[in-house]
């Protein structure tokens, strides 16, 4: 039958005695790590995979979660805020700072969402390498150095959206 506004609506089907789902978290992640390393086997790049982590667990870039700690919550790492009270509840090894004095500097900057934030002065920067004055720019290079800006808050957008706009218009002149 239709509604009001002539529509008609048809309800999800579902058993009547369906019970709640419960946990399901756990077999997700199996099932999630079962298909990666499946797709990895079929396209023959599974022991590659497996020699890059066993590098990194050899040089100490990674370390193996134990088994019982898979089931505990993220733990956040690298605090930092501009206000030091915020900073006394943290443990000190979780904070990016171990000393909450010391980031009374105003030449500390530490690294966030690919920028540098000042945490005196509440000032954010982002730092781009000079082009040698003696290289011949191309648009590999254009691509390449605007692809470095890692701006995901959208702040820079005045400037780089300038860059990449040079690069339509030297696209659709087919400009080398």
């Amino acid at each position: 039958m239709p509604n009001s506004e002539g529509r008609f609506v048809v309800p999800l089907p579902k058993k009547p005695d369906a019970g709640a789902i419960g946990e399901s978290r756990t077999q997700a992640v199996r099932r999630r790590f079962k298909a990666l390393e499946r797709s990895l086997t079929h396209k023959g790049q599974f022991s590659e995979f497996d020699t890059v982590m066993q590098e990194y667990l050899h040089l100490g870039h990674a370390e193996k979660v134990p088994s019982k700690d898979m089931e505990k919550d993220f733990l956040l790492r690298k605090w930092n805020s501009n206000d030091v009270s915020v900073l006394q509840d943290v443990a000190p090894e979780l904070r990016e700072c171990r000393d909450v004095h010391s980031i009374a500097d105003t030449n500390y900057y530490t690294k966030t969402l690919g920028l540098e934030w000042n945490t005196v002065t509440d000032q954010f920067h982002l730092t781009v390498s000079d082009l040698p004055a003696t290289e011949v720019v191309t648009k590999r290079i254009l691509v390449c150095d605007i692809a470095k800006v890692f701006d995901v808050l959208g702040w820079f957008s005045p400037a780089t959206i300038r860059v990449k706009i040079l690069l339509q218009r030297l696209w659709e002149q087919r400009v080398d």
